[in-house]
């Protein structure tokens, strides 16, 4: 956690944005962890699913990263423009531009989700 944490500060030059992006990946894992107790039935949690929901938050805080990366990447396009763009321009550029990567990272958070809950290791 304090490696994501130095790597998004890092990153987006933020120690707010940092902290908001690695509080939601922590959010991420906190919640794998209840829903594969809820489905799961039980409370003991076998090591292959923490894995697994580990790479979850690292996915999740990829997402994050891309997603701000096209939204900076948005404000030097304004820049070199004549019209600068708002920041619902920027914000829709961000989602025709990152929207199926962050799509895709999602898909593979599911899957990776839905083959730890699956797993009979204990």
């Amino acid at each position: 956690v304090r490696a994501a944490s130095m790597a998004a500060r890092i990153h987006m030059h933020s120690h707010f944005l940092a902290f908001c992006c690695v509080f939601q990946s922590l959010m991420v894992f906190a919640a794998s962890m209840y829903l594969y107790s809820v489905f799961a039935s039980t409370a003991e949690v076998p090591m292959l699913a923490v894995i697994l929901y580990y790479v979850e938050m690292l996915m999740s805080l990829s997402g994050q990263m891309i997603a701000f990366d096209v939204f900076k990447w948005s404000g030097r396009l304004g820049e070199r423009a004549v019209v600068v763009l708002t920041v619902a321009q920027r914000l829709a550029l961000v989602i025709r531009h990152a929207g199926s990567a962050i799509t895709m990272a999602s898909a593979i958070i599911f899957a990776i989700f839905v083959v730890a809950a699956r797993s009979e290791e204990h």
